[in-house]
């Protein structure tokens, strides 16, 4: 296995060749190339990077029909051989066409098998991947290409040291916040059980709970495929989509696809809302349990805004415009006793 370090200067070799390294890792790049031994293993890079370019032709075509045309012009070239054998009793001492073609297909094959395992030893595609998983605990991930991810409780991302040079794919269950780094020669992709998540660059939260995988977009522009049933859906910054068992649908933007996303930003937005609802959000975001004693109360509307604040907040709100009392029961419960609607 590549050495950690070394990997980490192999992926800045792909990315110089790519164009898309930036001066403080091409500088740290250089330094790195002074010692003699990582030289040997730059140009080795180097040279794999090269050769799997000019394989890739090659590689596209249909090796069945180019290898049926060589042998047919191999065989083309044989007939002329014995119809000149035919004419003339003087044979020349020299290879038949038909061998020097085969030793040039045989020097090819070498080849294309040595750039193969030059591939399979420094092309990224390889390296292995690394998993995060949290519990109940949110936690931030940066990636290699400075994509930031935010998981949230009970959730985990698969990812691979390096990206490969066509696509970055990383693999998610549970919730999770993506800050896409752009890059548009390399596309972003999210792989889940049923569904596909394409992108640029751009900020979206995908949760995939009961069967029900919900993408929100916060900004840019993303395509979700639901793979089982080959339908495809773009979603642009305000819009989300849900896919399951019964299809995938788009959805329009609302207060409540915002407040989906507090336990990444930390901010509950409440205009209008029922008082119960906004329970069932405080208590996703704050991790409490508070229960409401009056039926009056539930049948409240609540006109609030929760920014980066803590659960006294909301407790003081209640106390002024709706008249209740708060009673704590335990540590994580709370019991809104009394009330009024205002």
């Amino acid at each position: 296995m590549i050495p950690m370090e070394e990997d980490f200067y192999i992926n800045l070799i792909y990315k110089q060749l790519s164009d898309e390294i930036s001066s403080e890792e091409l500088a740290a790049l250089a330094a790195w190339e002074k010692i003699p031994s990582n030289q040997a293993i730059a140009a080795n890079v180097r040279k794999a990077w090269q050769a799997s370019d000019l394989l890739q032709a090659k590689v596209d075509v249909d090796l069945d029909e180019a290898f049926s045309e060589l042998e047919g012009f191999m065989d083309e070239e044989e007939s002329k051989e014995e119809a000149q054998q035919e004419e003339t009793p003087i044979v020349p001492l020299r290879p038949s066409n038909r061998r020097r073609w085969l030793s040039i297909a045989a020097g090819l094959a070498l080849v294309a098998v040595a750039a193969f395992l030059l591939r399979g030893r420094f092309m990224p595609e390889n390296l292995e991947w690394t998993a995060v998983s949290t519990l109940d605990q949110s936690t931030k991930v940066q990636l290699v290409d400075g994509t930031l991810v935010t998981l949230n409780q009970n959730s985990q991302i698969q990812f691979p040291e390096v990206f490969g040079r066509k696509e970055r794919k990383v693999l998610l269950k549970g919730e999770g916040f993506f800050e896409v780094q752009s890059n548009p020669k390399k596309p972003f992709r999210v792989e889940l059980d049923q569904e596909r998540v394409s992108v640029l660059g751009t900020s979206f939260n995908i949760k995939i709970k009961d069967g029900l995988t919900t993408i929100y977009v916060v900004e840019g522009r993303v395509q979700v495929d639901q793979i089982e049933q080959s339908k495809t859906l773009i979603l642009e910054a305000g819009e989300s989509a849900e896919s399951s068992a019964t299809g995938l649908e788009k959805k329009s933007s609302s207060l409540e696809l915002e407040n989906s996303i507090a336990w990444k930003t930390r901010k509950l937005v409440f205009q209008g809302s029922s008082i119960q609802e906004a329970i069932r959000d405080i208590n996703a975001l704050y991790q409490v349990d508070l229960q409401i004693e009056s039926a009056i109360l539930k049948e409240c509307s609540l006109t609030l805004t929760l920014d980066q604040e803590p659960l006294e907040r909301f407790f003081e709100a209640m106390r002024i415009i709706n008249k209740v009392q708060v009673e704590q029961v335990n540590e994580k419960t709370y019991l809104l006793k009394g009330g009024s609607c205002n």
